[in-house]
């Protein structure tokens, strides 16, 4: 039983790490097309 608790938080963890990667990855593609977009415009 405990041992299955435990599986379940890493597993949640994992998850979350994935999640939180994900939103990073987008903030940072964000952040590039924002530089390229206005390096074309100056």
């Amino acid at each position: 039983m405990l041992r299955g608790a435990d599986e379940n938080k890493t597993i949640i963890r994992e998850i979350e790490k994935k999640e939180i990667a994900g939103i990073l990855e987008e903030i940072n593609w964000k952040n590039l097309s924002d530089k390229n977009y206005w390096t074309k415009l100056s």
